[in-house]
């Protein structure tokens, strides 16, 4: 398969073109060196084999592409915020976030997870975040090598 490309407005002219006479999504592929695949999904979201509308599936390609959700990144103020808490009130990651949305709104919106990934990190590099915890997280189990008689079954 090929590596994804992003298909440009030219390109889905062509593909109404060829939809107009009458070549199948393979052909269209082929013709445009793109998988088959990922013409017919074009074709779909452009208003089905019948009706597609090149223009209005550019608008959604754009539109989908401006909403589209950034990473998220545990850094400045942020965490110097979350940790702070962490280290004075002595609340656990899972009071932190609620914490910090309700005294700074909601770009301070932080996941407990994000939280417990920095804290085990530092501990790992030889950092003490891990003894401001109440409690330890619990480990995850070590996978087994062998199947046993219950997993046969």
């Amino acid at each position: 398969m090929k590596p994804y490309k992003h298909l440009a407005l030219w390109v889905r002219y062509h593909i109404r073109s060829a939809i107009q006479f009458d070549y199948r999504p393979a052909n269209i592929a082929r013709t445009l060196k793109r998988d088959p695949q990922t013409i017919r999904r074009e074709i779909a979201r452009g208003g089905g084999y019948s009706n597609y509308d090149p223009d209005h599936a550019h608008k959604r390609y754009k539109k989908k592409r401006t909403q589209k959700r950034h990473p998220y990144r545990f850094k400045g103020i942020l965490k110097q915020k979350a940790l702070q808490l962490l280290a004075t009130t002595g609340l656990e990651p899972a009071g932190i976030g609620p914490r910090l949305t309700m005294e700074h709104g909601e770009h301070m919106n932080i996941s407990h997870m994000t939280i417990y990934r920095h804290i085990y990190c530092d501990a790992k590099h030889g950092g003490d975040l891990y003894k401001h915890l109440r409690t330890a997280r619990k480990k995850p189990k070590r996978r087994r090598k062998h199947k046993t008689i219950r997993e046969f079954i």
